[in-house]
């Protein structure tokens, strides 16, 4: 049986409330604790979460989407958080 995971849209003022790194295009990466969160930015002011399945689904399948950009920002995010 297939379940769907639960996932949050947040408002600019909200997705503004905690450091972001854009990923690139319009795909944006939250770090909340330890988990990093992915969002789209689907709007001039509003960011839907998008799974982690769905977003690697996305980078295996899509010819333009910005791999290699995404992973180096991506990155960035993670070391950052580390220090």
């Amino acid at each position: 049986m297939c379940t769907r995971k639960r996932t949050h849209a947040l408002m600019l003022e909200q997705f503004n409330n905690s450091p972001a790194v854009k990923l690139g295009g319009s795909w944006f990466a939250k770090k909340k604790g330890t988990e990093v969160k992915f969002y789209l930015k689907t709007d001039q002011n509003k960011f839907d979460e998008i799974t982690k399945e769905c977003f690697e689904a996305t980078m295996k399948k899509s010819s333009f989407f910005p791999i290699t950009e995404i992973k180096q920002n991506l990155k960035k995010l993670m070391e950052s958080n580390n220090e």
